[in-house]
C-alpha cells in the first residue's frame, strides 16, 4: 500500500513538473511576439500607420519565415510606393479571441510607446467558441456549473491551459462535435454539428463576439482611427454577424475567401495553405494573395486618400 501511495506521489510531481515544462516552453515561444513587436516603437510618427490586429492568422502561422498577410502588405508598398511613408505593424496574436484582441487593442493605444495608426485592419474571432480567457460571459452565460466555470476562469490565463483546452475542446457544451479538419473549426452549416455543439452556445458566443467587434470599431473612432475588418482566407462561421457589423458601422469588409477561390479556379485551394498546419492556415503565396487582395479594396475605398494612392 505504501509504494502505491508512493508510486502515485511520484506519478502527480511528474505530471506537474511536466505541465511546468511545456507553461514555460509555451511562455517562451510566445515571447517571439514581443521579439516581433519590437521594432513598432521605433516608427516614424510621420508615416502613415496600419496596425493589423488578431490571431494566428495575422500573426502569420504558415508563412514563411512567421509573416503573415501584414509583411506581404508592407511589401506591396515598398515596391509600388518606394518614397511614401507607410508602416505596416503585425500585433497579431496566435490563440486570441475577440475580447483579447480588443484588449490588446485598447492597451496599444494607451501606451506611449506607440503612435496612434490611421488605419486598423481587424481579422479575429476564430478562437472565440473554444478560448473563453478574458472572455468568461460566454461560459457565464451559458450558465455551466458556477464552480467549475470559476475554476476555468481562473486557470485559463495558464498557456498549458489553453493548450488542454484546445487538445480536449470536444467535452462539456463542446461534446462530439465534428469537425472538419481543413478548416480547422467545426461546420455550423452542419445541421447534425450544430445540434451536437448547442444552438444556445453558438448564439452565445455570436452574442459576444458581436459585442467586441462593436467596441473595438467605436474604440477606434473615439480615437480617430478608420478601420477595416478582413474576411479569414476559408470564411468564418461568423461572417454573417462581420458583414452586418460592417453596414451598420460603414466599415470596408474585404473578402479574401472570395479571391482565392477566383485565384485557385480548377485548382485546389491547398495550393495557397500550409501542409503543415492541416491546410487550415495560409502558406506564403496564400498570405500573399490576401495581402494584394486587402491593399486593392481598401485603395478603392479610399483608405489612403490622406497619402495620394
Amino acid at each position: 500500500m505504501k509504494r502505491v501511495i508512493i508510486g502515485v506521489v511520484i506519478s502527480l510531481c511528474a505530471i506537474i513538473v511536466s505541465l511546468g515544462i511545456i507553461e514555460v516552453c509555451l511562455r517562451v515561444a510566445g515571447s517571439f511576439r514581443d521579439k516581433k513587436l519590437a521594432s513598432a516603437k521605433s516608427i516614424d510618427k510621420d508615416s502613415f500607420l496600419i496596425y493589423c490586429f488578431g490571431d494566428s492568422f495575422t500573426y502569420g502561422i504558415g508563412g514563411e519565415n512567421g509573416e503573415g498577410y501584414p509583411e506581404k502588405l508592407q511589401g506591396i508598398f515598398k515596391t509600388r510606393y518606394p518614397d511614401k511613408k507607410i508602416r505596416v505593424v503585425n500585433f497579431g496574436v496566435p490563440g486570441s479571441n475577440s475580447k483579447q484582441t480588443l484588449d490588446y487593442f485598447k492597451y496599444i493605444l494607451d501606451s506611449s510607446a506607440y503612435p496612434h495608426p490611421n488605419l486598423v485592419i481587424l481579422m479575429t474571432g476564430m478562437n472565440d467558441w473554444w478560448n473563453v480567457s478574458d472572455n468568461r460571459d460566454i461560459f457565464l452565460y451559458y450558465k455551466l456549473n458556477p464552480f467549475i466555470t470559476k475554476c476555468y476562469i481562473a486557470l485559463a490565463r495558464l498557456k498549458v491551459v489553453k493548450l488542454l483546452t484546445v487538445c480536449f475542446v470536444n467535452k462539456g457544451p463542446m461534446r462530439n462535435v465534428r469537425f472538419d479538419a481543413r478548416m480547422g473549426i467545426a461546420n455550423p452549416d452542419d445541421p447534425e454539428a450544430r445540434s451536437r455543439m448547442g444552438e444556445r452556445y453558438l448564439d452565445i458566443v455570436r452574442v459576444v463576439y458581436e459585442r467586441n467587434i462593436n467596441d473595438f470599431v467605436d474604440l477606434a473612432r473615439s480615437r480617430g482611427i478608420e478601420t477595416a475588418f478582413s474576411q479569414y482566407p476559408k470564411g468564418f462561421m461568423l461572417d454573417a454577424s462581420l458583414e452586418e457589423i460592417a453596414r451598420n458601422k460603414g466599415v470596408a469588409m474585404v473578402y479574401n475567401n472570395r479571391r482565392l477561390l477566383r485565384e485557385s479556379g480548377e485548382k485546389s485551394l491547398d495550393e495557397y495553405f500550409s501542409g503543415e498546419f492541416s491546410y487550415s492556415h495560409p502558406n506564403d503565396k496564400g498570405y500573399a494573395v490576401m495581402a494584394d487582395e486587402i491593399y486593392n479594396h481598401l485603395r478603392m475605398s479610399g483608405y489612403f486618400r490622406s497619402v495620394y494612392i
